[in-house]
């Protein structure tokens, strides 16, 4: 319904104007003198205007953005190519595998890679020539 408060001025009580836009409902309270907002999810104070903080990764004006390096239903896990939650590094071929791989998967809980290392390499870090190649780096 509508709303107003202060008689006889009777102000009529809006979202958008009492309630910074972030109110799924704005009322007036029972003796009609001040508005009562109903703040959308994560908007703290009176009139809906704090900048809320942000749960787990989420970020944006509302906390309903989970940035590319995180994923999970509550931003609470490393996305695609990322491990090590909450840091969430990039997984590079470099950084991770010394250079010498053909691809980088990740284990199940994206804590660790589990580099699929080029078979001229060999070795824990890939920094040696596997049997019948000499030359390492370029092996």
């Amino acid at each position: 319904g509508i709303h107003r408060i202060n008689y006889p001025t009777c102000t009529l009580c809006t979202v958008n104007d009492d309630c910074s836009n972030h109110a799924s409902t704005v009322t007036s309270d029972s003796q009609q003198t001040e508005f009562v907002c109903t703040c959308n999810q994560k908007w703290p104070g009176a009139d809906c205007s704090t900048c809320p903080t942000c749960n787990q990764k989420w970020s944006g004006a509302d906390c309903s953005t989970c940035p590319t390096e995180y994923s999970g239903l509550d931003c609470n896990e490393c996305g695609t190519a990322h491990i090590d939650y909450p840091f969430c590094t990039d997984r590079t071929n470099a950084l991770h595998c010394n250079g010498h791989t053909v691809s980088i998967p990740t284990n199940v809980r994206k804590n660790q890679c589990a580099c699929t290392c080029d078979p001229k390499y060999t070795g824990s870090s890939y920094n040696r020539c596997a049997i019948g190649y000499i030359g390492y780096p370029a092996c």
